[in-house]
């Protein structure tokens, strides 16, 4: 609907609208949103998203983390070869990487 040239949404289009960028900046997906905009009271489904997605960024970091320590232990590497290489990094395998 217009009104002087503007349109004019319905408050309850707006707020599903607020709803789904609010969603969309927590990182949930499509289907995610879609489940959270059923009808009915969502703060059960907002729960059981919020954990799902929690966990997983949580398993992420301690990736991420993993990942890091990685590439700043290859930081001193002064290998000539990818055979001295992969003795190197062996033996750093056994203490620093794969550790969570």
């Amino acid at each position: 609907m217009r009104r002087a040239g503007k349109r004019d949404y319905d408050p309850s289009v707006v707020a599903r609208l607020s709803l789904i960028a609010f969603a969309k900046q927590g990182g949930l997906t499509l289907a995610e949103i879609r489940e959270l905009l059923r009808p009915g009271p969502t703060h059960e489904r907002w729960r059981e998203i919020r954990t799902r997605k929690l966990e997983m960024l949580r398993d992420l970091e301690r990736l991420l983390r993993r990942q890091r320590r990685t590439l700043r232990a290859a930081e001193v590497c002064a290998c000539t070869t990818p055979e001295e290489c992969g003795r190197a990094t062996s033996a750093l395998g056994d203490d620093r990487v794969g550790r969570r």
